[in-house]
């Protein structure tokens, strides 16, 4: 008898912790478009992300650490965006996000305590083993309806892909901030991550003051110390997470000077055509080093199998009418923007080819396009049949290393390939065509900037911009 009321006891239990426990997360997850702003499904989602980014100017920098608005993403979406780009090629595996607390009252750092976010465009997963080194000067807090961290999440999925995060819920208090900016100092030397950092400036001020007050505040973050930033503390400043960039200015205090870059300012009432109330967006990326050259490129042997089968399975996909999609890789490569190449031969022969030159997305984004276009849409060769694929090699070339340069004197014959760029045109050469052609770096020049419709002298003459790359090619 006893072990049967037992039985029903522990029945009732789990009855009850799961109407406790599971139901409303089914409603806090239900407001994450209420909370971003956006209702619309994954892919039409991705697109906006998107747009966004393709009108931000482009980067030319890999970004420690970003200041990124987190309004409704129509609001301060394009203001994100170019922030966000300065990430586009980075090679993180982890997002440390910082954010004022929205819906929790708070009087010390909090982690979220969540083990996923399950947003439009899939799983972001809470990074376990920093959850727990946070700790030690955190305590912990369902974010569920917090928009500076949720706001956040599409963008990173839309850069990194498969990444895992840690999201800390940051205090107005500057002893407070300071103990975050410590924690922060030591994550960057357990594994790198990407830092975000999300505030609004002049929140619910008039349009007038709000500007002015805005202006103040960036010119304090501008030194990035934490001397300078303090004084965001005196209430003549309105700022939504001023213990989000006093932690930032800790946590880059103290050894190599990071430079700040502001990317953009704007504010509500300039995007929305409101006079009151005024909220401003600020975008800004701490920067270490230069993206283009500065970073070496390679492949291992099973990111080179995955390139190859993915250029495969995106050809398959388009001869039978579909299209595959691919919204991460388990590979960090494949969130890099390594100009691409796809040729197709049948035999010794080239049946195919296409190539996009200067990306403004992830590999596994660009690789799928390119893949399908040399398989149906080369001008200079007949579409591929689905029953001939099987007799088709596939080549996919990566140009990687990509660097503006002012001087021919930087090209090295043999290893260098050239790209040529004036407006809306566009050329390049690979390095083995210089060797064979026996050519100075002078006739290099001059020939590919024949080859991208310009005329030989445009580099010469200041007209045009000069890039030298390295290739990467990945065959069978």
């Amino acid at each position: 008898m006893n072990n049967l009321l037992t039985s029903h006891l522990i029945l009732l239990l789990a009855l009850f912790l799961s109407v406790v426990v599971f139901y409303p997360l089914s409603g806090e997850e239900a407001d994450f478009s209420s909370i971003i702003g956006y209702s619309g499904s994954a892919s039409e989602l991705s697109s906006l992300i998107d747009g966004f980014l393709e009108r931000a100017p482009e980067s030319d920098g890999v970004a420690d650490a970003i200041i990124v608005p987190f309004d409704k993403i129509f609001f301060s979406g394009g203001v994100a965006a170019c922030a966000y780009r300065f990430v586009e090629s980075g090679d993180f595996n982890r997002v440390i996000i910082l954010a004022p607390a929205k819906a929790n009252i708070i009087s010390q750092p909090a982690v979220c305590e969540e083990e996923f976010f399950d947003t439009p465009m899939g799983i972001v997963r809470l990074d376990r083993a920093a959850a727990k080194r946070a700790k030690g000067c955190c305590r912990t807090v369902s974010c569920f309806q917090e928009p500076g961290v949720l706001v956040q999440l599409p963008f990173i999925q839309q850069r990194l892909g498969d990444v895992e995060y840690l999201a800390i819920l940051v205090p107005d208090d500057s002893s407070e901030a300071r103990a975050v900016g410590k924690l922060i100092k030591q994550e960057m030397t357990v594994e790198k991550p990407l830092i975000v950092a999300s505030v609004l400036l002049g929140e619910g001020l008039p349009t007038e003051s709000g500007t002015k007050n805005d202006r103040e505040t960036i010119s304090l973050l501008k030194e990035l110390s934490p001397a300078s930033v303090a004084r965001i503390f005196s209430p003549n400043y309105i700022v939504t997470g001023k213990g989000v960039l006093f932690a930032l200015s800790c946590a880059f205090s103290g050894g190599e000077e990071p430079s700040l870059e502001l990317l953009n300012y704007s504010s509500s009432s300039q995007i929305l055509g409101q006079k009151q109330p005024h909220t401003g967006y600020i975008a800004a990326a701490i920067v270490r080093e230069k993206r283009r050259g500065s970073t070496s490129f390679s492949l291992s042997d099973k990111e080179r199998e995955y390139i190859l089968n993915t250029a495969k399975e995106a050809i398959r996909f388009t001869l039978n009418g579909q299209h595959l999609l691919i919204r991460s890789s388990i590979y960090p490569v494949m969130s890099r923007q390594p100009g691409v190449i796809v040729e197709l031969s049948r035999g010794e022969v080239i049946c195919g080819i296409a190539s996009e030159l200067l990306p403004r997305k992830p590999l596994y984004k660009t690789l799928v396009r390119v893949a399908a276009n040399a398989a149906t849409c080369d001008p200079m060769h007949n579409p591929i049949q689905a029953s001939d694929f099987s007799d088709i090699s596939v080549k996919v070339i990566l140009l990687v290393n990509i660097k503006e340069i002012k001087n021919i004197d930087e090209i090295n014959i043999g290893r260098d390939g050239l790209m040529v760029r004036r407006l809306n045109k566009l050329g390049a050469n690979l390095p083995d065509v210089a060797v064979r052609g026996g050519w100075t770096p002078l006739t290099f020049v001059r020939r590919t900037c024949m080859k991208a419709g310009l005329p030989s002298s445009c580099f010469e003459d200041g007209d045009a911009q000069l890039f030298k790359f390295q290739v990467i090619e990945v065959e069978e």
